[in-house]
């Protein structure tokens, strides 16, 4: 199996941290964010395709063609559109489901055998949180999601988008057929949306120790976690 994982944000709000490394080679706990989702990813890929932008040489130099066994093929994104725009980069390295990964996440790796276990065309990976409205909320009936809602302001629920996917190639056409958000960009979540309105099945799978590493102080909280 192949996973992508998106490595192309600037990280502005963990500046000066960024100012001379993108996002993903922050250090978390000594090593950069990005080592700790490649070592993650080692049980169950053997490829994985790094998404880059932003100060990309600093990740191609320092991770080169392998990590551990796990061959790895960069795609840049040359503008930044979107999360499906970043991910329709990586849309040549693709031939079948695959996992993807936000490349600014740091988890417990135990969540990728419930990811690859469950009977649906598609899975995301979920946390509950005590303040949903600032991240895509989503809706669940009976264990299947309906859609995403992103970062609304009376969201119906707590569990949110942790950005690991378990994806069907169709996500691609997907990612192709949906107009730009409110935010001006082309968002993924959009376009499982659509993929849902399509018939496509997509269950979520909640995680128990998982951070977004957006901001100087959650980077401190990841300092102090230990899986």
């Amino acid at each position: 199996m192949r996973a992508v994982i998106l490595c192309g944000g600037i990280g502005k709000r963990l500046r000066p941290l960024t100012d001379s490394v993108p996002k993903v080679m922050v250090k978390v706990r000594g090593e950069p964010l990005l080592t700790h989702i490649l070592r993650g990813l080692k049980p169950y890929v053997t490829e994985a395709v790094l998404v880059v932008g932003y100060l990309k040489d600093k990740i191609t130099d320092y991770y080169g063609s392998h990590f551990e066994g796990i061959n790895l093929s960069y795609a840049v994104q040359s503008e930044f559109k979107g999360t499906a725009h970043a991910l329709l980069c990586a849309e040549s390295f693709i031939d079948a489901s695959f996992i993807l990964v936000y490349g600014d996440t740091y988890f417990n790796s135990g969540i990728y055998r419930k990811l690859l276990t469950q009977k649906s065309d598609g899975v995301i990976v979920a946390k509950t949180v005590s303040n949903p409205s600032d991240y895509g909320v989503l809706n669940v009936v009976d264990g299947y999601l309906v859609n995403i809602l992103e970062k609304v302001p009376n969201p119906p629920g707590n569990l949110i988008n942790a950005g690991i996917y378990l994806l069907p190639f169709e996500v691609f056409s997907a990612c192709r057929r949906i107009p730009l958000s409110l935010r001006n960009e082309y968002e993924l979540t959009d376009a499982i949306t659509l993929l849902i309105t399509e018939g496509f099945t997509f269950k979520p799978v909640v995680i128990d120790a998982w951070i977004d590493v957006g901001t100087i102080e959650r980077l401190k909280e990841a300092e102090n976690m230990i899986f």
